[in-house]
């Protein structure tokens, strides 16, 4: 694996396959982390499939990723979902007070 510092200077090129869809998902799957990788599965509640009550979940992303990219996506996340939500960012604030 590269480090972070590595990739810093090198700024490798990124290349965006167009033909890659966008994945939808809103149902978390059994995951965990097992010697320094984290496995995230996740679905999709999917009404239009069969005629059970509740509606099945779709796996439609399987992501692994080592601990430290999970922990760089997760500060991430957290920032992007702070601009939408501008009092969680106080709250944070505020616990890292105690």
């Amino acid at each position: 694996m590269t480090d972070d510092a590595t990739l810093t200077q090198t700024q490798p090129p990124v290349i965006d396959p167009r033909a890659l869809p966008v994945t939808y998902v809103d149902w978390f799957l059994p995951s965990g982390a097992y010697e320094g990788v984290v496995n995230l599965s996740l679905g999709v509640i999917d009404p239009s499939v069969g005629d059970s009550t509740p509606p099945p979940v779709i796996v439609v992303a399987k992501l692994r990723m080592s601990l430290d990219f999970a922990s760089r996506m997760h500060d991430l996340l957290g920032s992007i979902l702070k601009q939408h939500h501008p009092e969680w960012a106080e709250s944070d604030e505020r616990s890292d007070e105690k």
